[in-house]
């Protein structure tokens, strides 16, 4: 197919050499497909007009943002909305107009907008209601909640309110071996819990984090699922005990521990575990202390080690080191340098990262704090080659403000 940009495309017609007008093929295409799901199909058609248009439609939405602007201006969300309420008075399977629906709306605002102002949440949740057994509607349902939810707060906030959540949550407990959809569901609710303790509360009444656990175990080796797994975790239980308990007590720390070890080459991985880590463990003495008996410290020191480039493992590697450091100094002192050696390499491979630093400053003074024979002073100051006078000042200034 001929790729046409936005502006030809909402042009129906253009003037040809022989002063006839050519219609064009982008526009007569899509027309046509939604003409297509407008039509009521014959009585016993085995592969339906309609499912096929919006397989066409999906296509099209896959292959630019410019062919994403033409669906959603010449009224298609209405489209696939409609024919969706339709088919769902005659019992009939959702998956290629949910799937349609991803494509189109994804990363697009104007059709996401269009979206939650149709009332395609509330449809989708309805197909995945009625179709719980099909993980297809279920995949794609997911992805188009979760995509819906990230246009505004308002957005998520409508999402929530309509029962996304529990359809996620419903979703994933149907179909445990499908390993896309838990990935998908993971990735939904990680952005659900993000900054909204209401949101974090509803997640843990409908039985969340049992099911992201459950996820994690069946399917170690999906590394993606691994990292929005984690990103659960972390945004789950900042600063909450009983979530932190909760997920503790279902070997929670032992699956973290186990995404990072399956998938060390896999910087986020390392990052969401590290921070995952830091969470479970934080103002909880028992929890850090379990981290450390399973090897947490060695695990987060080997993630720092394995990707010194990579800023954001080096911050989330800093954090869960400072809570773990206590336990680390009563375990053994070579455990206790290796901590203070990581630090440093983090603040010297990251001489001009804020947040490598504010995290490094803050695990130095507990280091200090614990520290009764000088080894972190002493080991500051035997870095200063390579860190450098800068670096070299800001970290022995953070271990006197202790």
């Amino acid at each position: 197919m001929v790729q046409m940009t936005m502006e030809k495309s909402i042009e129906a017609v253009t003037p040809c050499a022989k002063g006839k007008p050519q219609e064009d093929p982008l526009l007569a295409l899509i027309t046509n497909l939604l003409e297509t799901l407008a039509t009521a199909e014959p009585p016993g058609l085995e592969t339906g007009l309609q499912e096929e248009a919006c397989k066409k439609l999906q296509k099209l939405a896959r292959t630019s943002s410019e062919n994403k602007d033409l669906i959603g201006k010449l009224g298609g969300i209405d489209a696939i909305l409609r024919t969706m309420k339709s088919n769902a008075k005659k019992g009939k399977v959702q998956a290629s107009p949910i799937s349609a629906l991803e494509d189109i709306a994804e990363r697009h605002a104007r059709n996401s907008k269009a979206l939650l102002k149709l009332g395609g949440v509330q449809t989708v949740l309805q197909a995945m209601t009625q179709h719980l057994s099909d993980p297809e509607v279920q995949l794609t349902g997911c992805r188009v909640l979760q995509n819906a939810s990230m246009v505004s707060s308002q957005a998520q906030e409508l999402v929530v309110s309509l029962g996304g959540m529990e359809a996620i949550v419903a979703a994933m407990s149907a179909h445990l071996a499908n390993a896309c959809l838990q990935e998908a569901g993971c990735k939904a609710l990680k952005e659900f819990a993000a900054y909204s303790s209401t949101n974090q509360e509803k997640i843990a009444s409908i039985g969340g984090l049992p099911v992201v656990l459950r996820a994690m175990e069946t399917h170690m080796a999906v590394a993606r699922l691994q990292e929005f797994a984690c990103g659960v975790l972390r945004n789950m239980c900042s600063c909450n005990a009983e979530y932190q308990e909760c997920v503790a007590a279902r070997q929670g720390i032992e699956l973290v521990l186990r995404a990072m070890q399956s998938h060390p080459e896999v910087v986020n991985v390392q990052w969401a575990g590290c921070w995952a880590l830091f969470c479970l463990g934080v103002h909880n003495p028992e929890n850090q202390k379990e981290v450390v008996a399973r090897g947490g410290v060695e695990a987060v020191v080997k993630a720092m080690d394995l990707h010194r480039a990579e800023a954001k493992v080096q911050e989330s590697g800093c954090w869960a080191l400072k809570d773990l450091s206590d336990h680390a100094a009563a375990a053994n002192q070579k455990a206790f340098s290796g901590v203070i050696q990581s630090v440093l390499r983090a603040m010297e491979k990251h001489p001009k990262a804020s947040k490598v630093h504010a995290a490094a400053n803050c695990t130095l003074r507990r280091l200090a704090s614990k520290d009764t024979e000088g080894w972190v002073k002493a080991s500051i100051l035997g870095r200063c080659g390579r860190m450098g006078q800068s670096v070299t000042r800001r970290a022995l200034t953070a271990i006197q403000e202790e």
